[in-house]
């Protein structure tokens, strides 16, 4: 089993926003990988390690967002309300 060192280590949460889950693909599903994170930021959480949970987004001009051609562009030019929001099982404490 892998061994961290608590001095040394933090957790790092990217991509997991309520707005960007609904995009999620591959071999699990948007929920199975927010659970798997709650659970490791829980046990990050109780044995003193930081946990940081990032967000990822653009101004509602879009105007930083990236152009170049994808296989499946945002629907809309807004960003959804819940954008920002992190899955309460991440354990957010905004």
């Amino acid at each position: 089993m892998l061994e961290l060192n608590a001095k040394t280590t933090a957790l790092v949460v990217i991509d997991l926003q309520e707005g960007i889950l609904p995009f999620a693909g591959g071999p699990h599903t948007a929920d199975e990988v927010v659970n798997r994170a709650g659970k490791l930021a829980a046990k990050f959480r109780a044995s003193g390690q930081p946990v940081f949970l990032v967000r990822v987004g653009w101004s509602a001009d879009y105007a930083e967002a990236l152009k170049q051609p994808v296989d499946a562009p945002s629907p809309a030019k807004v960003l959804p309300e819940n954008w920002w929001q992190h899955p309460a099982a991440l354990g957010a404490t905004d």
